[in-house]
Parts: structure tokens; sequence; C-alpha cells
């Protein structure tokens, strides 16, 4: 990631249950449908939110990640898609993952 530009929005990467991964400085969810990005990074940030609630075991009421080696994958996996997403807005937006 490269260096915070104070005049641009930051977005923040981060998992919350049924909800797009990214959020405004506000704290408000981004829909990713509106966000000027590739059909395919949308897919996987959505799909990579879906990881978490399957890691969280959020169907089965459990709440808690029992597989430390799946959730450090799922991490990596989330570094890279902000990474994807901040060459995408380059220029528009200051993009951090917050795991």
């Amino acid at each position: 990631m490269q260096d915070r530009d104070s005049t641009l929005p930051v977005l923040r990467v981060f998992p919350d249950y049924m909800a797009d991964p990214v959020w405004n400085e506000e704290g408000a969810m981004v829909d990713t449908g509106h966000l000027p990005i590739s059909n395919g990074l949308r897919i996987d940030l959505r799909t990579w939110r879906q990881e978490w609630e399957d890691l969280l075991g959020v169907a089965v009421s459990r709440y808690s990640i029992v597989d430390e080696t799946a959730h450090q994958e799922w991490q990596a996996r989330g570094r890279g898609l902000t990474k994807r997403l901040q060459d995408q807005l380059a220029g528009r937006a200051t993009v951090i993952y917050e795991p």
C-alpha cells in the first residue's frame, strides 16, 4: 500500500455480518456496487466477507474462530484484496486493511 494522501477519502476493509466489507470514514458501509472497481474484485470482496462468517461459524451460532491456520490464510487474502482495491481506486481513495 502507498502512503496516505490526506486529501483523499479513507476507505477501510473489514468484514461485518451480511455487509460489503468496505467502510467509509464515518463508519458506514460502502456498497461495492457503487465503487468504480472490476466486477471480479467486487465478487472477491463479497466472497472474502462470506468466508469470515464461515470461519466464525455464524450458521451454527459458534461465533468464534477455531481454525487459526484458515484464519491466517483469510487475513492474507484480505491484505491482497485491500491492495487490489487500492490499485483500482488509485487517486480516488486511500484504502486501509483493518482485520
